[in-house]
């Protein structure tokens, strides 16, 4: 299977029962949320769909949010692409603070050590998104994600590290919204995903173990704020021959350590 070339995860649609003003602004979020994770323009009766809008709702959001900058039309003008405004927000929340520049070092020292694929994911709404990523050099790779590929919380190894580690009733909130995406995902169910986080919390790693791409295997492992919550999730996946025991629990060593080093970078602490 060739998984690098898999395409993104959609984001979550509009759920439904929600008026006014708050319905239209998280509308204008998830188009402009879908169209962030397809750099190559998404077109319009594929941001319908996947967001669940009505193609005359969904022309007139993108519409809006061409109009002010957020979006512009692709080069082939067949679709849509971040506009400057998108991308000045994302520069100036950049600025604030370089994830991945803070982990690149450590990123680059997992790869090596492992010889496998070193992600870093961070928490967006109900979604993991994947910001960085260190390809090492075991002849076989595992590009399950791209920069900017988004999951639900609680699918594959980051994901689940970000969504095990969330309070309770936040887990709750996130699998209600994730249930319904379930379907693409086989392996997987509500059950399945509540028994992971209870597994991932009690050994303090998540092992996805070809719950989303047959024959691939991944753990992964919180970034710890102060407050004990996930600012970050770092994780290393791999053909599941190279992910049994032992060798596991050694690339989990190697994460945990880095994790440590990453959550005192981001915090500012020794």
């Amino acid at each position: 299977m060739n998984a690098a070339s898999l395409a993104p995860d959609p984001p979550a649609a509009v759920r439904p029962g929600e008026v006014g003003g708050a319905q239209s602004i998280k509308r204008a979020m998830a188009v402009l949320r879908y169209v962030a994770s397809h750099p190559d323009g998404a077109r319009l009766r594929d941001v319908s769909r996947d967001c669940g809008l009505n193609k005359a709702t969904c022309h007139r959001i993108l519409a809006a949010l061409v109009e002010e900058d957020f979006l512009q039309p692709s080069e082939d003008g067949g679709g849509y692409i971040l506009g400057q405004e998108a991308l000045a927000i994302g520069w100036a929340a950049r600025a604030r603070q370089d994830i991945p520049a803070l982990a690149r070092a450590g990123m680059v020292r997992l790869s090596v050590q492992t010889g496998d694929t070193v992600f870093l994911s961070i928490r967006s709404g109900l979604e993991a998104i994947c910001i960085a990523r260190e390809v090492g050099a075991f002849p076989i790779k595992t590009l399950t994600l791209d920069i900017g590929s988004r999951r639900p919380l609680g699918v594959g190894s980051g994901s689940m590290a970000l969504f095990a580690f969330l309070p309770a009733a936040e887990r709750a909130e996130a699998l209600d919204a994730v249930e319904p995406r379930l379907g693409a995902y086989p392996a997987l169910s509500r059950e399945s995903l509540v028994a992971l986080a209870e597994r991932t919390r009690h050994l303090g790693y998540s092992f996805n173990d070809e719950g989303v791409i047959e024959g691939m295997s991944a753990v992964g492992v919180p970034v710890l704020g102060d407050d004990g919550l996930p600012m970050a999730a770092l994780s290393v996946a791999a053909i599941s021959t190279r992910m049994q025991a032992p060798r596991r629990l050694e690339v989990v060593d190697l994460l945990l350590a880095e994790a440590r080093l990453l959550s005192r970078a981001m915090t500012g602490t020794r």
